[in-house]
């Protein structure tokens, strides 16, 4: 993909602030009231083993195709190791649900230290694939970095008091982390895909696009839902976007002319 942001003007932007506007008001009013819906019968035969399983498993499959991809360019794209490390820390947290849904003491997420230990990989996934995409569409370096340390320190502020240092309490640093960091930044991601989509006219962009805002979108539905066995139908369609992930992933080697353009 190639770095400039000439053609990203402030009005490819105003469709980003109305969206991040709407989100911000659904996760603070989650924040502050907490809804949690009633209860609904799950149609779906899932288990916590099965679907974090395949999550890790196609999150395993992203990594070694972006670290593939990037050792085949010559090690010439650094949004590919980039997003190849990310994908490979984010499924670490879902090996982790493997072995808790297996009883493994180790991974027993309800202990608060141990849920911090597991799930801080989302932090880094999140900083990383957000840097990755941000110095393909902006020149200006002090972006990438200054967002990227923004994420990383927020992140970890966020889980170290509310897990660590303060209350204890992961249900509400959850709220607070998902509803004013990482909901919003995939949203972003989504959005800045979606303009190099348009800047381009790549498949993979538009896929990838779609992919993370699928991806958000679960992850808003986890405040309402948790609590309740609708919440593995949440998990099912979580699945389904990193299979679009995936696809759009896939997508990049299959032009030459966006091959050309995916080289930093």
């Amino acid at each position: 993909m190639p770095q400039g942001d000439k053609t990203v003007t402030k009005e490819r932007f105003r469709g980003l602030i109305i969206i991040l506007f709407f989100v911000y008001c659904v996760g603070f009013y989650t924040l502050i009231f907490k809804p949690l819906l009633p209860e609904v019968e799950s149609i779906l035969n899932h288990t916590l083993f099965t679907l974090s399983l395949q999550s890790f498993l196609l999150l395993l499959a992203c990594s070694i195709l972006m670290l593939h991809k990037w050792y085949q360019g010559g090690k010439e794209n650094d949004a590919h190791k980039h997003w190849g490390i990310a994908f490979g820390v984010y499924s670490i947290l879902f090996f982790g649900l493997v072995l808790q849904s297996m009883g493994v003491e180790i991974a027993d997420m309800n202990n608060p230290v141990i849920f911090f230990i597991w799930r801080q990989v989302m932090i880094l996934w999140l900083a990383m694939v957000f840097y990755g995409i941000a110095k393909v569409v902006f020149v200006d370096k002090r972006i990438h970095a200054i967002s990227t340390i923004i994420i990383i320190i927020s992140g970890y502020l966020i889980f170290s008091y509310g897990l660590i240092f303060g209350p204890g309490d992961i249900e509400l640093t959850m709220y607070a982390f998902l509803n004013i960091i990482f909901v919003p930044v995939v949203f972003l991601i989504s959005y800045l895909f979606y303009i190099y989509w348009r800047m381009t006219v790549t498949p993979s962009s538009g896929v990838l696009s779609l992919g993370f805002a699928g991806l958000g979108v679960t992850y808003m539905a986890w405040a309402p839902w948790h609590l309740t066995n609708f919440y593995f139908v949440w998990f099912s369609l979580f699945v389904l976007s990193l299979v679009v992930i995936l696809v759009g992933l896939c997508l990049i080697k299959q032009s030459s002319k966006e091959k050309t353009l995916n080289k930093n």
